[in-house]
């Protein structure tokens, strides 16, 4: 029951999710811009209402089809033009509704075909009226062409028309509505005093007929408000539900877009759907597949690190986006920058995929690629140098010379390589478009000119900006409007629930049964009212015409009272505005149990039903008690002597006239009860049509068996008509019973179809919303958030829009894995090298190191970043260690990879080592590459932390004097090294990293971590045994990727290399 009523709070109040709410503000914002005015709403909705009004049409001609059955039925032989006058009315009006049908289905044909039938339009808006005419002419024809009419013979009928005009009539209320009914009521009313007026009690039955008809008016009402009132919120909720979908898809679309710009659309698609799946598996997932005959180019600026000094960081990362895009014209605008670009090309085999579950990056890996990195390492700067394996494949279309390679370069002598230098195209390709060829001439002479910002026609600019947007709210608004009428016609497509149901509207799926049978729609209590309605109507109109004993009046009253305090109870919730919140918190718990409002609703309509049923027996209880009885009554016939012989009256003085007998109003009355029946929410049809019958068969039963008496007695009042009145108002309820049977199934299914329809909704939108998570959490790992968050939030962005920022004080950590490359295999038997990449697929995840972000990896070098935080609020005047603590968790970070990938030593039996070099400075972060975005940060920091790394030993953490400075503020010991060769900055003075003083050499926050052990955990390590040739390896820099998932394991003293040697100066620093 906990499920089911948790789907329920679902479909009333929609999907809560940590994505939603953290996007609310971003959604809010976006509707209102794709809004639609109030005009355009107000037009669709009104084609919505009618179009889901228009079901109960059929059931409206169905309840006309019934009734003129029924006068066809009465035998009054001197009335025989009458009904032939009717059956003339119900063929035509059958033959229009036969037409209508054709005319539908024909143009339903043309608009599935893509056609539009102005036909069926027509007929669409007019056969609401065109039925009620022939509805009304068949009603005035019957009575005015009777010779014998009395006020009572079609009271029930004109009870149930008139609430059926409002219930059943696809028309706004307030044009045909309004028009119809009030117009109805209008023609019966004068149809009445057409009537002959020999009864008694002409004028007080006329009283009596206008309170009942306008109760079922009043009813009709009632219904066609909550109705209205339901549609509206399935169509608002169709247009929110929209709004959010469409913004949903819009940044699904932008999150797509940024992905595939990063991985192939092959693992993008696998990883999301691996995302959100749960595994046992020991290791992770690989997304790694091999490829033969693949060309690996390698390209190294050269003389970069003097350019990146003399530029913004603005200004570089867009140097940078172009000079990939445009190398040699830029190049060349900037002469007097010594930059110059060494290409290596290599063909061979490679596995291809992702490495790692952070920051990710599509690389490829394999010897081969190795190879193509000393192909690049020892080419020659301006050249192209290429091996005989890719030569192979060029086909003669370029000349080449011997480079000799293999001589400068062991690896590539060892593989039996020849390597040549590409002198010459012979076979050019196809010159591009003219349009591409005049973007081209048309680039700015210099790199300046070209970001510079346009100064000219600043105004024409800002006017085209703002016709632009004005056009492009516009577009919204169209496309919004007709998703939105998509989305409305879609939901004709549930009008069928036969596949989803049984006969009896049950939903095949236990599941969405229960679920419906929890929830209620909102004001869906409201109905009840109609019940306390009937029963106040009671009083009023037996007031005019039935006796006036006070043991009628204590059983009308007698239910009123807890039939009032059910329906307070269970409307209360509804107004909360006007009641106190006492009684509205009472109402809410009252009807959030099912089983207490199906009770409920079934002890009104039975208390209301059998206080009709009581009334009819006091009839014959005081008939026979007090025998009253009008003399002019006596006198008629022979039936009422035998009836007084039977009886001995005790007094036979006339009485007043207002205690003349009238038992058809009962049955009459029995028709509102039937009403309040048909339109109570809480209960299925099933149990309303068990209960219309029960009513109408004890009302029947009554009228034939026990009241014969007294309507034979009316029946002379009646000119003494062929079929008895008992039979007459009989049939009368059973039509009225069947008619409101088959309405009640509609307004059940009604309920079912949106019910079904707004589950649907919220699928739909729970399934968009999780595309987005899916595709944000993948976004977010391939870009750091606040990156990521730029360029979903800047969809509008120019070719030049690229994203950079300056950071003042970040940590940077390079760690390689120098003997990984013993380890690697590429045999068959090892699964051409994906069993050894397995292992890489796991990667460290404690909470503590949610700050640091992964820059890259490449092979066997792993980079990482502390202290890029565009949140942090850090002022200078701030102590070291609240400016630095970034940096001791790098480092803390670095000796979990240390504990880490000992623990794989000792359950791999391997030997890896981990080298290692800290630094801390100002870096510049950014994003190169429009199609093919690429976070990377850049500076001296980089460039000196990325030397102590390579100058390093394995199995040790290097740092530069000013970062052994800062961390010994965190209590970290050192050995000095001594001073170390670092090309391009000279000699510097290093240190090693020991560890840190206090219990375990570890942080406090790292002691949750102490006793577990590697047993049952993941690890990934990503590797490459790439190494580190020049200045400029900074733009190509290996990395290890070291990482565990779940448990963490214990940290043990640090093994393997020592951090000394031989002809080095070391001293123990703290």
């Amino acid at each position: 029951m906990t499920d089911h009523r948790s789907n329920c709070n679902n479909i009333e109040n929609g999907i809560t999710t940590s994505a939603k709410r953290k996007h609310h503000e971003k959604d809010q914002a976006e509707i209102t811009e794709v809004g639609l005015s109030d005009l355009m709403l107000d037009e669709l909705y009104t084609s919505y209402s009618l179009k889901q009004r228009s079901g109960g049409l059929k059931w409206f001609f169905f309840a006309c089809l019934l009734f003129d059955i029924w006068s066809l039925c009465i035998p009054y032989e001197q009335d025989m033009q009458a009904r032939v006058a009717v059956l003339i009315i119900l063929l035509v009006t059958i033959f229009y509704v036969i037409i209508l049908h054709i005319v539908k289905r024909f143009g339903q044909s043309e608009s599935e075909s893509g056609g539009s039938s102005v036909l069926l339009l027509l007929v669409a808006d007019w056969s609401p009226f065109f039925l009620w005419a022939f509805c009304i002419l068949q009603l005035s024809v019957y009575c005015l062409l009777q010779t014998s009419l009395s006020v009572r013979d079609i009271l029930g009928w004109a009870i149930l028309l008139n609430f059926l005009i409002y219930v059943t009539l696809p028309v706004a209320l307030f044009y045909g509505g309004c028009f119809m009914g009030f117009t109805t009521f209008i023609i019966y009313v004068l149809l009445l005093f057409t009537t002959t007026r020999d009864d008694p009690m002409y004028y007080e039955m006329i009283m009596a007929n206008i309170v009942l008809v306008l109760t079922g008016v009043l009813i009709g009402l009632l219904y066609y408000a909550m109705a209205e009132a339901k549609h509206k919120r399935a169509f608002l909720e169709a247009k929110k539900s929209l709004e959010v979908k469409m913004i949903i898809e819009e940044q699904s679309a932008e999150q797509e877009r940024l992905l595939l710009s990063v991985l192939p659309k092959h693992v993008a698609v696998k990883m999301r759907q691996d995302l959100g799946s749960t595994s046992s598996e020991p290791f992770k997932k690989i997304y790694m597949s091999r490829h033969e005959n693949v060309s690996i180019l390698y390209a190294d600026i050269v003389g970069f690190t003097a350019i990146s000094s003399t530029y913004s960081a603005q200004d570089l990362v867009k140097m940078l986006n172009e000079l990939f895009a445009r190398f040699d014209r830029l190049a060349e605008q900037k002469a007097n920058s010594p930059v110059d670009m060494r290409v290596g090309i290599h063909t061979g085999a490679v596995l291809a995929g992702i490495l790692g579950q952070r920051q990710w990056q599509f690389d490829v890996y394999s010897k081969d690629v190795e190879l193509a990195n000393k192909m690049e390492s020892s080419g020659k700067a301006g050249r192209v140098h290429i091996s005989d394996k890719t030569l192979a494949f060029l086909s003669g279309e370029f000349e080449v010379e011997p480079a000799y390679g293999e001589k400068r370069e062991e690896a590539l002598r060892i593989a039996g390589l020849k390597t040549y230098f590409i002198t010459k195209v012979v076979k050019p390709f196809a010159s591009p478009s003219s349009k591409k060829t005049n973007e081209t001439e048309n680039y700015p002479d210099t790199l300046d000119e070209e970001f510079l910002p346009e100064t000219s026609s600043t105004s024409d600019g800002q006017q085209k900006e703002q016709i632009e947007e004005t056009s492009e709210i516009s577009d919204k608004q169209t496309l919004f409007k007709e998703r939105l009428q998509e989305e409305l016609i879609a939901r004709d497509f549930h009008e069928n629930l036969s596949n989803d149901t049984t006969i009896f509207l049950k939903f095949k799926t236990k599941s969405l049964e229960d679920t419906y049978a929890i929830y209620r729609e909102p004001y869906s209590s409201v109905p009840l009212l109609a019940a306390l309605l009937v029963q106040s109507t009671d009083i009023l109109y037996s007031y005019f015409i039935l006796p006036r004993s006070p043991l009628h009046f204590v059983n009308i009253a007698a239910p009123l009272v807890p039939i009032f305090m059910l329906v307070f109870i269970s409307i209360a919730e509804s107004f909360p505005s006007y009641l106190p919140e006492f009684f509205v918190s009472i109402s809410k718990r009252y009807n959030d149990f099912t089983m207490v409002r199906e009770l409920t609703a079934v002890s009104i309509v039975l208390m209301i039903g059998l206080s009709n049923i009581i009334d009819m027996f006091f009839f014959v209880t005081f008939i026979k008690s007090e025998h009253i009885v009008s003399e002019s009554v006596f006198n008629q016939t022979q039936s009422e002597e035998d009836f007084l012989k039977a009886e001995p009256m005790v007094d036979a003085t006339p009485e007043p006239l207002d205690n003349v007998m009238y038992p058809s109003y009962l049955s009459n009355f029995a028709v509102l009860i039937l009403i309040a029946t048909a339109v109570i929410a809480q209960l299925t049809h099933v149990t309303k049509i068990i209960l219309m019958v029960f009513i109408t068969v004890l009302h029947c039963y009554f009228n034939i068996f026990v009241l014969t008496d007294l309507y034979t007695l009316e029946d002379d009042l009646t000119f003494n008509p062929t079929i008895p009145i008992s039979y007459s108002v009989s049939g009368i309820l059973l039509v009225a019973a069947l008619a409101l049977s088959f309405l009640a199934r509609h307004m059940d299914h009604e309920d079912r179809v949106i019910f079904k329809w707004k589950t649907e909704v919220i699928e739909q939108k729970e399934k968009a919303n999780d595309m987005r998570q899916r595709n944000e959490a993948l976004v977010y790992n391939v870009l750091p958030v606040h990156v990521a968050e730029h360029f979903m939030k800047n969809t509008k962005r120019s070719h030049d829009d690229l994203y950079s920022q300056s950071y003042a004080e970040v940590g940077v950590l390079f760690a390689s894995m120098p003997n990984f490359s013993d380890f690697y295999s590429e045999e068959t038997v090892n699964n051409q090298g994906l069993e050894c990449l397995r292992f890489l697929n796991e990667l460290l995840e404690l909470p503590q190191f949610q700050d640091i972000i992964k820059i890259k990896t490449i092979g066997s070098t792993y980079m990482a970043a502390s202290g890029i935080n565009v949140n942090r609020d850090i002022k200078p005047e701030d102590s070291v260690k609240k400016r630095w603590s970034h940096l001791a968790v790098l480092v803390e970070f670095a000796l979990e990879l240390k504990n880490a990938l000992q623990g794989i030593n000792e359950q791999s039996f391997n030997h890896f080592v981990l080298k290692m070099g800290v630094n801390h400075g100002p870096i510049t972060a950014g994003v190169i590459g429009a199609r093919k975005p690429h976070y990377d940060i850049w500076g001296n920091t980089v460039n000196v932390a990325s030397r102590m790394e390579s100058t390093g030993k394995a199995g040790c953490i290097q740092v530069t004097e000013e970062t052994c400075n800062i961390l010994q503020e965190f209590g970290y010991t050192f050995l000095q090294r001594g001073l170390v060769s670092v090309k391009g900055k000279g000699q510097l003075m290093t240190y090693y990293l020991q560890g840190k003083s206090g219990k375990d050499e570890r942080t406090d926050d790292l002691t949750n971590v102490n006793n577990t052990s590697l047993e049952g955990t993941t690890v990934e390590v990503e590797v490459n045994t790439k190494q580190i040739e020049d200045t400029e390896a900074d733009m190509k820099t290996p990395l290890l990727n070291l990482k565990t998932n779940g448990s963490t394991f214990k940290p043990s003293s640090p093994g393997g290399q020592s951090c000394t040697g031989e002809g080095e100066k070391e001293a123990l620093i703290n």
